[in-house]
């Protein structure tokens, strides 16, 4: 089972493989955003990845769109769109 570790908290939670930031974040309370449902995603669900980005789903051409789109800094990723597979680092941004 995955642990995804949230900066600067230091809150750890452990998720089952192939669930999102996102869902790791709001079992952590480390957000009170809440998935849109709109595909494309908005991006309100900003994750900056400090260790682990191998342990991440990589970004498909719809994520990499809406990064780029929405001006994601190298490093950050879509919260509902990014899937656990192996221990990450996180920070929830703003």
């Amino acid at each position: 089972m995955p642990t995804v570790s949230f900066e600067p908290s230091g809150m750890v939670v452990d998720v089952d493989s192939g669930a999102s930031l996102l869902q790791a974040a709001e079992e952590a309370g480390e957000t009170d955003v809440r998935c849109c449902g709109i595909t494309p995603a908005c991006g309100k669900c900003r994750v900056a990845i400090w260790e682990g980005e191998e342990g991440l789903s990589t970004p498909d051409a719809l994520e990499s769109a809406k990064l780029t789109q929405l001006c994601f800094l190298p490093g950050e990723r879509i919260g509902c769109m990014a899937l656990v597979w192996g221990d990450v680092r996180v920070e929830v941004r703003p």
